[in-house]
């Protein structure tokens, strides 16, 4: 059964393929949808909340309940060292927390789900498989729980928990990359090989970790002096 059964990589997503194009565009549809109706949603952020944390439980039980039974529960697919799969994790325990501590974290490593929508790498069929429904549905609540935290839950971030976060980032970066050696993956791009990585495979290890340190570090004071200065600005006009 192809829905449910695992899918070579020679049948799995290719960029800017029609499935990757429809998934880009169903997820901005979402997101505009979401951001026009920021009122509402603030109105009745209980009930949305309670709908996201329905979608997102279910996607995860059938994530895991497929990975142990196709895989067996294989260390790669096992373990939330993808930051997306770290970010839906996070986002399910916000969502039934509203814990801020947790979205310290989630705030940052949201972006990464806007990555993986521009560039998924090694997907099933995003509409025809059961791994594909699941990446589709947990990105656009990744995303979603993002907007919820920032406009509706008013969380303000600040360049000590910024720069906290980066050195959390970092020390998980070396370690999946030595993760990477032990099993045999590819997360984060961390081993050369037309595979693993798309572009910059003459790139050695340790200098692709710290170009990878450099943007990410680059991309989430972008995103903190962003936001800060929508709040500050925000706080003024009221």
């Amino acid at each position: 059964m192809t829905f449910w059964q695992n899918v070579p990589f020679s049948k799995r997503v290719d960029l800017f393929d029609f499935s990757h194009i429809s998934f880009m565009v169903t997820v901005l549809i979402i997101v505009y949808s979401f951001v026009t109706n920021l009122d509402k949603i603030r109105h009745h952020k209980t009930i949305v909340r309670n709908i996201l944390l329905l979608l997102s439980g279910s996607q995860i039980i059938v994530f895991y309940t497929w990975s142990i039974v196709e895989l067996g529960f294989s260390l790669e697919a096992g373990l939330p060292i993808h930051m997306c799969r770290l970010s839906t994790l996070l986002g399910f325990y916000y969502l039934l927390t509203l814990d801020q501590r947790v979205f310290h974290v989630l705030f940052y490593s949201s972006v990464f789900a806007i990555v993986a929508i521009v560039m998924p790498v090694n997907v099933h069929p995003i509409f025809t498989h059961v791994v594909g429904w699941s990446y589709q549905i947990s990105h656009i609540i990744i995303l979603l729980v993002w907007i919820m935290g920032v406009y509706v839950h008013n969380y303000k971030p600040s360049y000590t928990i910024m720069n906290n976060i980066i050195i959390s980032f970092s020390i998980l970066y070396f370690f999946v990359w030595r993760f990477n050696y032990w099993v045999g993956s590819g997360e984060y791009f961390y081993i050369r090989s037309d595979v693993n990585r798309p572009f910059l495979n003459s790139l050695g290890d340790i200098p692709w970790i710290v170009l990878t340190i450099a943007i990410t570090y680059l991309v989430m004071a972008l995103m903190t002096h962003l936001i800060m200065t929508q709040k500050t600005t925000q706080k003024q006009l009221t």
